[in-house]
């Protein structure tokens, strides 16, 4: 059992040193490319904000690289243990295919719970803040965007946000209206969406005023205002569906399904997100016959053909992506072929090998 875990934690540093470069260089360039932005608008965008704006887009990279990462993380370990002729001992004392493969497998658990950590919530978070920072710079709005909170000021009135939909329906708005730095009147406002002629319908409004003399409550089941949000600031504040995480994902399913609008898109992206993680172990995995199954010199050629494979997986993916929309294919099995494949190729590679 010991061999076992010195194998894992081999492989476990190797990839992590392997994310860590990989992510430096991506860091690099990203931040080059911004550099071109730097100090040429109104907000004077500055070194610190390209910075930041950087850092919030590095887990959706990290993210995309993770799988290739792994991949390469895992082929130069077991290529050091071939090089350190530690392969050839192991084998000798009767370790298998699978067990060295079971070995490969016990570093894997900490790996997804990172990626699913990724794939589920922080990628989807810090990708819509970086867009958001984006557009507040861009266009110059007083948004600010907190861990679970967005503040919109438009003009006298100081709106929290709840969900803000792709189609543009905002849901669970609280509105406080301020007149000459007192505040009037709270509004809880359970839903609001921009008309076509730029006006803005209002659902389910309960409105506190405040005077001198206390509160006083009402109650409004709709109610049409001409101007609540600028309608240029729904492309700033809108969340798209990668932007959101799991839960929100979910619940803007159902809320598409309560009013008969289309899912399936959304269904495909909810289940992608629960099966892309899965193709982790196997390019963890499938290092092993790239080692085992060929001579062990020839490394850039078995880098390149890493490179290559997860390329593979993406264009696979997108493949029975487009196929689940155009096709009756469920979006359960059009999310879960490809691992399905990589993981068949895998098992027929590990099978002829042993």
């Amino acid at each position: 059992m010991k061999i076992f875990w010195y194998i894992a934690r081999h492989v476990l540093l190797t990839i992590a040193l392997v994310l860590l470069v990989v992510v430096a260089i991506d860091f690099a360039f990203a931040v080059i490319a911004e550099i071109k932005s730097i100090g040429t608008n109104t907000q004077n965008y500055s070194w610190r904000d390209a910075i930041i704006y950087v850092l919030l887009r590095l887990p959706s990279d990290i993210y995309l690289i993770f799988p290739i990462a792994a991949f390469l993380g895992s082929l130069i370990s077991l290529m050091i243990f071939s090089l350190r002729s530690e392969l050839i001992v192991m084998r000798a004392a009767g370790v298998s295919i699978f067990q060295l493969a079971q070995a490969l497998l016990l570093s894997t658990g900490i790996l997804l719970i990172i990626y699913y950590s990724l794939s589920l919530f922080i990628a989807p978070y810090t990708r819509y803040k970086a867009t958001i920072e984006d557009n507040i710079f861009q266009n110059n709005q007083d948004i600010l965007i907190l861990a679970k909170q967005t503040w919109l000021r438009s003009g006298d009135h100081f709106l929290l946000l709840g969900t803000v939909l792709p189609d543009g329906n905002i849901q669970n708005v609280t509105d406080f209206q301020l007149h000459n730095g007192v505040l009037q009147t709270i509004r809880q406002i359970e839903g609001i969406h921009l008309n076509t002629d730029n006006t803005w319908t209002l659902q389910h409004i309960e409105v506190t005023s405040l005077t001198d003399k206390g509160a006083s409550k009402t109650y409004n089941d709709i109610l049409t205002e001409p101007s609540l949000i600028a309608p240029k600031l729904l492309a700033v504040i809108t969340m798209q569906p990668d932007e959101m995480d799991i839960v929100t994902l979910h619940h803007y399913i159902q809320y598409r399904k309560q009013n008969n609008l289309d899912i399936k898109s959304y269904v495909l992206q909810f289940w992608n997100r629960i099966f892309e993680p899965l193709m982790l172990p196997i390019m963890i995995l499938i290092a092993i016959p790239f080692v085992l199954g060929s001579h062990r010199s020839r490394i850039h050629l078995k880098i390149f053909i890493g490179l290559a494979l997860g390329f593979s997986f993406y264009i696979v993916g997108q493949f029975f992506g487009s196929l689940t929309l155009l096709t009756a294919l469920p979006a359960f099995w059009g999310a879960l072929l490809p691992a399905l494949i990589f993981g068949s190729i895998l098992a027929v590679l590990l099978w002829i090998l042993s």
